[in-house]
């Protein structure tokens, strides 16, 4: 294209030069129309790789707003850095697994309290958390099979404990809660099991590391203290729709199961920015 358009202008100046006129005011109107769209298409042809996928960042912001699982995908697809923290650093799916495959050494109760997870209902949606906490310090997002999941989060103190506490949402409705301490040198684990204990179990004494509580509607709660961190975690199982995706993605009895280390795969180059 560009040798095309130095050879139509040399031939308009060689014409110029023939005639032994100076090149008329027109001819060079037209030379720099020419040479103004010659740039523009030369621009459109090396920049539409970079103006479409700009383009279409624009229009989801403008349209889901900068921490939805569109905008965090679109940055996963086109391999580039999303501007916001991660949550986590290891699998969403994992997070899940440990109520359906059970951690080993722990120990089970039952309650007569229903779980809740602080004050945010199970079952409520990103919108009206944000309304109230405000925009998240973190944000992760993965696939369930169709189903999108998000996780945000947000940094608090308890009790005068650092601690993060995370809301997982399955097909925008909360189905997980997590608070996590990392900072054990900090922290008094027993406190923690005796605040636990004392609002679910009638004070028992509970000397485990790793624990299991459920409800009379069938949730879990999740206690774990692996270490590096205390993790607690509440997982609502009211929902048909939504156990049906986290039984089918984790059932021995379903082929999802066979494909479990692809969902890994899959969900960590989402979240490997």
């Amino acid at each position: 294209m560009l040798a095309l358009y130095s050879k139509f202008c040399l031939i308009l100046l060689a014409r110029t030069s023939k005639d032994g006129s100076s090149m008329d005011p027109t001819m060079m109107y037209m030379i720099i129309s020419l040479f103004v769209v010659f740039i523009m298409i030369l621009g459109i042809v090396f920049l539409r790789n970079r103006l479409v996928p700009l383009f279409r960042l624009w229009y989801i912001v403008m349209v889901y707003g900068k921490f939805s699982f569109e905008f965090l995908e679109f940055f996963k697809e086109n391999n580039l850095r999303n501007p916001h923290n991660n949550c986590i650093r290891d699998e969403i799916t994992l997070h899940f697994s440990v109520f359906f495959k059970l951690l080993k050494n722990a120990v089970s109760y039952q309650t007569e309290t229903l779980l809740e997870y602080g004050n945010s209902p199970f079952l409520s949606n990103y919108k009206s958390l944000v309304k109230r906490k405000g925009n998240p310090e973190c944000i992760n997002v993965a696939r369930f099979g169709e189903s999108k999941v998000k996780v945000v989060g947000y940094n608090e103190m308890l009790s005068g404990f650092k601690m993060k506490s995370l809301y997982y949402f399955v097909d925008e409705k909360l189905t997980l809660g997590e608070y996590i301490f990392a900072e054990l040198q900090q922290i008094d684990p027993s406190q923690i099991i005796r605040s636990i204990s004392s609002k679910y179990l009638n004070n028992i004494q509970l000397d485990a590391d790793c624990f299991y509580i459920t409800d009379p509607l069938g949730n879990k709660l999740n206690y774990e203290h692996n270490g590096f961190s205390i993790n607690i975690r509440y997982l609502f199982l009211g929902n048909e729709q939504i156990n049906e995706v986290l039984g089918y993605l984790f059932s021995n009895e379903n082929p999802i199961i066979r494909g479990f280390g692809k969902t890994l795969k899959d969900e960590e180059l989402l979240n490997r920015f």
